[in-house]
């Protein structure tokens, strides 16, 4: 007797979406031939320990469903799909930025009747980008982002992580910025080249539109039209401008489609509060 697994129709779309991405990808790979190896990743696949990789890029999948599939390169090299919504699709990273991908929390649930965990099929992996930039652009830069807090469980999963980890190391030593004897940033020293790269990315942006820079300090205010995003190693901020003045805030999931729109922000520690004209405010 056979019986058809429970995620039957998932397994079904996710070889449909690969012959897709496979043609749309195969100008890209023709030579390394990489686009035959593409795998589909689900829940299923994932691991308790999240996937970290580098994401390649983006492409549509499913238009009645409005969704596309993002594609990463895992840290073994592996290549990777995943099914993502267009909403998330607002908010993916440029080329090379490092993502993570975990099991997605819509994948276990617990049963109203007899109160256990049930896994779910229909869900998919949740992304998170833990670096705007990509590992070569954060050994040399003198903000302090991801590669200063990794922890050395994570370096040891890679030897590309490992290698980038050492440069970094290496780079800093060189600049001054650690002594022979030290192997991490102190919390002050972190703080002062996150301040100070955020003070030199305000002047540059200021600078290009010929505008005031304006510092948001915490408690701060600003009102100005939201105009895009600057990528930094401590994470990505959004870009208002008036007709006097340029402030850079802290980014939050979901703010993508409001660009073009005119915001008030508030900073209250790590906490994003902002409000359209006149509509109700909310907190990110």
């Amino acid at each position: 007797e056979w019986i058809l697994d429970s995620d039957w129709k998932d397994v079904l779309r996710a070889l449909e979406r690969r012959g897709d991405i496979i043609r749309s990808l195969a100008q890209q790979f023709s030579e390394s031939g990489d686009h035959l190896k593409i795998q589909a990743l689900t829940n299923r696949k994932l691991k308790n320990t999240p996937l970290l990789g580098t994401f390649l890029t983006d492409l549509p999948s499913d238009e009645l469903r409005n969704s596309r599939t993002a594609i990463i390169r895992g840290f073994d090299h592996t290549l990777w799909s995943l099914s993502i919504s267009e909403r998330t699709a607002l908010d993916l990273p440029s080329k090379g930025a490092l993502v993570e991908i975990s099991k997605s929390a819509q994948a276990l649930r617990t049963s109203e009747h007899t109160n256990q965990t049930v896994k779910t099929s229909h869900a998919t992996p949740d992304l998170t980008t833990v670096s705007w930039l990509s590992l070569d652009e954060l050994i040399t830069h003198r903000d302090a982002g991801w590669l200063d807090y990794m922890p050395s469980h994570i370096s040891a999963l890679s030897e590309t992580l490992s290698a980038a980890r050492k440069k970094r190391l290496a780079w800093l030593r060189a600049e001054g910025l650690l002594s022979p004897s030290e192997s991490k940033l102190s919390p002050a020293q972190l703080r002062y080249m996150q301040r100070e790269a955020l003070s030199r990315a305000l002047k540059t942006e200021a600078s290009k539109l010929s505008l005031s820079p304006a510092t948001l300090l915490n408690g701060g205010k600003f009102t100005g039209q939201y105009t895009g995003h600057v990528d930094l190693p401590q994470g990505r901020l959004i870009r208002l401008s008036n007709k006097t003045s340029i402030a850079l805030a802290p980014w939050r999931a979901g703010l993508s489609p409001l660009r073009g729109q005119r915001l008030t922000v508030l900073l209250t520690g790590q906490t994003l509060n902002w409000q359209l004209a006149r509509s109700r405010g909310r907190s990110r």
